[in-house]
């Protein structure tokens, strides 16, 4: 009967231990389920806080700038990218929807010398020169021809306060024919 009465004990015991076991198993579990969930869910903040305001324009000019004078704002006509529409295609002004920094890049063509600036208000935070040079180059048939281009492109990264009007303009005294062969781009950095 003693032996009955321990081996009854013993599977007491037993069962016991697996439900010890299993509690703290689900518990475990449980434990790591939510800690994976609290992990997914500051990857979406951070992820969020990684993508929030990074505002990005793209615009590119239809035709040629011709005859252009100094400190004239470059009208980038054609938005293909526009968030928000912070750019103003009429008057080529992108008003800055946030505080932070930009990265602007723009690229000019010009068949004279040109020069630009990125302005951010009435700060001059970028420029570029462009002075074109001539080409001749010769078909295989004899004939010649003279091409008298040149592009040029940059990259300026600025500090801007949340309204800032920032623009490109001419800075160049000499009258001249601007074609873009590109854009402005601006971009929130993080």
């Amino acid at each position: 009967m003693f032996q009955i009465f321990i081996i009854f004990v013993w599977i007491v015991l037993l069962n016991d231990c697996k439900a010890i076991r299993n509690d703290t198993e689900d518990s475990a579990i449980a434990d790591l389920e939510k800690k994976v969930e609290d992990l997914q869910n500051k990857l979406k903040n951070l992820s969020d806080q990684l993508t929030k305001d990074q505002n990005v324009l793209y615009v590119t000019l239809s035709e040629s700038m011709k005859d252009v004078s100094n400190e004239v704002t470059v009208i980038f006509d054609r938005p293909q990218i526009n968030p928000g529409n912070h750019y103003n295609q009429n008057d080529g002004i992108y008003i800055a929807p946030f505080s932070g920094r930009i990265m602007a890049f723009w690229t000019i063509g010009t068949n004279e010398t040109a020069r630009t600036e990125l302005m951010v208000e009435d700060r001059v935070v970028g420029t570029l020169m462009t002075a074109a040079s001539s080409v001749t180059t010769k078909n295989r048939y004899g004939s010649s021809n003279t091409v008298r281009e040149s592009s040029s492109s940059t990259v300026a990264v600025t500090d801007v306060q949340k309204g800032n009007h920032i623009f490109l303009r001419t800075a160049s005294h000499d009258n001249h024919i601007l074609k873009t062969v590109s854009f402005l781009l601006i971009r929130r950095t993080l």
